[in-house]
């Protein structure tokens, strides 16, 4: 399998506009951002075999553009409510392990998914290293494709490519 992790874009943040962390939505930038890096992935992957995203506003929002610029299948949303924090919590795991097992559990060739920090930062970590011990750091709006020659797990994966907007802008 082969994942592409990406992190939320730019969203509002200390605005008491919204009434909760959940319902923060992308900022202008944000919107930039997401579609900038909508049209690189378009580039590098004609589609994907699952796209999946956090339940939070600024991830739908990230993920909608992103799918509907690279053309790709409109996201699903992956819950992340108490019921998985709690089976977390009853198993010890963090949430970058429970994504790694609940992902592992998937079969397909790529799945795309959208999420927050720290939890990508750690996976990409865990997923190189084994450790959640972040060594990688994933800026908003930033990309990383991790590939695996056999099953995904801690330690297996390895980083062939990780990209942020500005760098994309700059490049155009």
């Amino acid at each position: 399998m082969n994942l592409i992790l990406i992190r939320h874009a730019h969203a509002t943040w200390g605005d008491r506009t919204w009434p909760s962390d959940d319902e923060r939505p992308l900022t202008d930038l944000g919107h930039r951002q997401a579609s900038l890096m909508g049209a690189a992935l378009k580039r590098r992957f004609e589609t994907v075999d699952l796209f999946l995203t956090s339940p939070l506003l600024r991830a739908r929002q990230t993920a909608e553009i992103i799918g509907t610029v690279a053309g790709w299948l409109e996201p699903q949303i992956q819950e992340l409510g108490p019921d998985l924090m709690n089976a977390l919590a009853g198993r010890r795991k963090t949430w970058a392990a429970g994504l790694l097992e609940s992902f592992s559990e998937i079969e397909v060739s790529t799945l795309a998914y959208v999420g927050h920090e720290p939890t990508l930062s750690e996976m990409v970590s865990l997923l190189l290293t084994g450790s959640e011990d972040p060594k990688v750091e994933m800026e908003r709006a930033a990309a990383a494709f991790v590939r695996f020659d056999g099953p995904i797990a801690p330690g297996a994966g390895v980083l062939a490519w990780l990209v942020v907007p500005e760098l994309l802008d700059d490049l155009r």
